[in-house]
């Protein structure tokens, strides 16, 4: 059997506010345990920014790993299939429960038993074998640059440069049972060096620069050569690495691993995870005690006294509503009714005078008080009502235009801002003054078609952090209030 000898890093680079990639690996030092299984290598890259994406990250690997030892009766190849499966499916209903629309992660695994090594991978995280002088990448990349790779429509030189590549086509959590791609019983030999990384480190070196950085040195030495690379280069995103060498064999039942830098063996039965995830969905029950029947009687009454009462109200308003007396005769002194779109937005007006809702959900009624009686006008939803007093990110898509994004809505959230982009979703922009930070921002319109936006608009970037927002170059704006 082959010596193995590993070391890895993770860092946060020199943009971002937190690290979303997690490493991880156990090498057994029970010799049945390493026969049966092997050791296991895992390098993650969480989607969906802050917490979310270090929830994904770290549970799909301490979940794979768990998954993976617990089944030594099966291959290995069933098992990280099996086990990278259940880490996505448990983060997809996750976010699905909690309204995480931007949270999954990618994975590239390496599993070594009996000097062979099967790799399996979702996302852009990659595995390079390195052997005699030369390097390999084992992977493809899930995303739509390494698809125009493979289709031929771009060279791997023209990929680094691509404004796209972040565009991911699979991760774990992004659906349910997601594709994987496994690499089985690819034979070591003495001198070998598999290389596990993120796509922080890969945007930056090519086949050359890899294998001139990482193919001779301590293996603590080179991690570390690569990660500082990757942030002279840039460091735009989180780094992380894993470096595995093997050495000459050794004959017998002695321990084949060497010592690593900053790795332990786990207890994997107590590790810990989203416990979210992991608890069934408790049937509610429920307990009557006579003891307490009073109260409730008491309580129902109580309800039917105060809906009487709204009621009452309710009438009095639709009553008195129509008798108002014209005391400004200024036609332009508009009261806007407010009614709550599809998506579960208020529509809050500058100035509320009175309560009134529309039968039509896709459109919102504005009464005007005038000498001449009170008459109704439909606003369509397209230019909605701007709710005042609100932060909003936008990004103004001339910047875009500079790198080639303006005429796709979808790359612009998923590139610059990190945002998965829905089809089906309703996205905005603001008429906005040309000054940055914009300023005098607006009406609020809907973009009509998601493919075809233009440049000088200033749109609205949903679902994101006041750092996640001005960081790739959005600005915040405050909507006023009168």
């Amino acid at each position: 059997m082959l010596q193995i000898e590993s070391a890895s890093l993770s860092d946060q680079g020199r943009k971002r506010q937190n690290n979303e990639d997690f490493v991880a690996s156990f090498e057994p030092e029970d010799p049945e345990e390493l026969n049966a299984s092997g050791c296991l290598y895992l390098v993650a890259d969480g989607v969906g920014g802050a917490i979310k994406g270090e929830k994904a990250s770290r549970y799909a690997v301490q979940k794979v790993l768990f998954e993976y030892y617990r089944h030594p009766e099966l291959t290995i190849e069933e098992r990280l299939q099996q086990s990278m499966h259940q880490a996505g499916n448990d983060i997809y209903i996750y976010a699905q429960q909690n309204h995480e629309r931007r949270m999954a992660t990618t994975m590239v695994v390496a599993a070594v038993r009996d000097d062979k090594l099967t790799i399996a991978n979702v996302g852009d995280s990659r595995a390079y074998l390195i052997r005699g002088g030369e390097i390999q990448q084992l992977t493809h990349d899930h995303n739509l640059v390494g698809e125009m790779v493979r289709d031929g429509l771009l060279s791997e030189e023209e990929s680094h440069r691509s404004r796209v590549k972040n565009l991911l086509t699979r991760s774990l959590g992004g659906e349910l049972d997601v594709a994987i791609d496994i690499f089985a019983d690819i034979p070591l030999q003495e001198g070998d060096r598999i290389l596990l990384c993120t796509d922080g480190l890969s945007r930056y070196a090519s086949l050359s620069d890899l294998l001139c950085l990482a193919s001779k040195g301590r293996l603590e030495e080179v991690v570390e050569g690569l990660i500082a690379y990757a942030n002279q280069q840039g460091g735009v995103d989180n780094i992380s690495a894993i470096l595995i060498a093997f050495g000459p064999e050794i004959v017998g039942q002695e321990l084949i691993l060497q010592k690593r830098s900053g790795q332990s063996t786990a207890d994997w039965e107590n590790i810990p995870t989203l416990v979210e995830i992991e608890k069934p969905v408790k049937k509610m029950s429920f307990y009557f005690d006579r003891r307490y029947l009073a109260w409730g009687v008491l309580v129902v009454i109580f309800l039917l006294i105060f809906s009487g009462i709204l009621v009452g109200i309710s009438k009095l308003t639709r009553a008195v509503l129509p008798m108002i007396t014209a005391t400004n005769t200024d036609d332009k002194s508009a009261v806007i009714i407010t009614s709550t779109l599809a998506n579960n937005q208020e529509l809050i007006p500058t100035a509320i005078q009175a309560s009134q809702t529309t039968q039509n959900p896709q459109v919102l009624v504005s009464t005007t008080q005038s000498s001449t009686g009170i008459s109704v006008t439909e606003v369509p939803l397209s230019t909605p009502t701007i709710s005042p007093g609100r932060s909003v990110c936008v990004y103004k898509t001339e910047d875009a235009a500079t790198k080639g994004l303006s005429k796709y809505l979808s790359v612009i959230l998923a590139d610059i801002f990190v945002v998965r982009f829905d089809p089906d979703m309703k996205y905005y922009y603001y008429e906005c003054g040309d000054d940055k930070p914009p300023n005098n921002c607006g009406n609020r319109i809907q973009i009509p078609d998601n493919n075809n936006i233009f440049d000088e608009w200033w749109i609205e970037i949903p679902d994101i952090t006041a750092d996640e927002c001005t960081t790739p170059g959005g600005y915040l704006i405050q909507l006023p209030k009168n």
